[in-house]
């Protein structure tokens, strides 16, 4: 049987308070990656994406790109966690030599 790609979850970013999660689309710009917000409690305003789009005008669009974060693309994300299981190799690596001795 074939295996399933095994899923990564990987932190982008932590978003402080006046940060904004999801609106890069409506600002025309496509994120290819699969993102998910995560939460400790806090208090997240959910609107639908047609409603904001109706109070959009120019002014509201440049403040909101001032603000959001634009998370980086599929190929940044994967070589970060390429990097990161060289490092962990490397150091197991090392860690276990050193218990050898």
């Amino acid at each position: 049987s074939a295996r399933s790609p095994r899923e990564e979850f990987l932190k982008v970013c932590t978003l402080e308070v006046g940060d904004a999660y999801g609106l890069t689309e409506l600002l025309g710009e496509e994120n290819e990656l699969e993102t998910s917000l995560v939460s400790r409690g806090c208090e997240c305003v959910i609107i639908h994406k047609d409603i904001y789009s109706l109070l959009l005008n120019k002014h509201t669009k440049d403040k909101i790109r001032s603000k959001v974060l634009f998370y980086p693309t599929y190929g940044e994300m994967k070589k970060k966690l390429l990097n990161f299981y060289t490092w962990k190799s490397y150091k197991d690596t090392i860690q276990g030599k050193q218990g050898n001795r």
